[in-house]
């Protein structure tokens, strides 16, 4: 399984009112069943967005998952943006795809990576 971010805004405030219950069970349902990591609104005032990490096969699984979200039923989403991420350092670590690796052999790979880069974009720019 892949980790994923997503982010959204919900512009309508009377669709927002009216399907946040839903949509709370909704998260709450998808929490219990392991698909969503965490999930959460911005700390900015009159804005209503959301921020969530999931887990899904692939970002068309991701798509079809979120499309059962309330506010993505009713029409009330804007701007969805679905990144890969493999978060490799901190609390979902665990999901990462290095997770387990000993931290030498961590850094031996990433900086492993980034040598692989910089000679790609070297060759390139040449």
């Amino acid at each position: 399984m892949a980790v994923f971010l997503i982010s959204c805004l919900h512009p309508s405030y009377a669709g927002w009112v009216e399907h946040q219950a839903a949509h709370l069970d909704w998260l709450h349902a998808q929490v219990e069943a392991g698909a969503l990591l965490a999930s959460g609104p911005p700390r900015r005032d009159g804005v209503r967005a959301a921020f969530l990490i999931a887990k899904a096969e692939d970002e068309k699984a991701v798509r079809d998952w979120i499309a059962g979200d309330p506010y993505m039923v009713h029409g009330l989403t804007e701007d969805l943006t679905i990144t890969a991420w493999d978060p490799i350092f901190g609390a979902f670590a665990s999901e990462s795809s290095l997770a387990g690796v000993s931290y030498e052999d961590l850094r031996r790979q990433i900086l492993a990576r980034f040598a692989a880069l910089e000679e790609a974009d070297g060759a390139a720019s040449a």
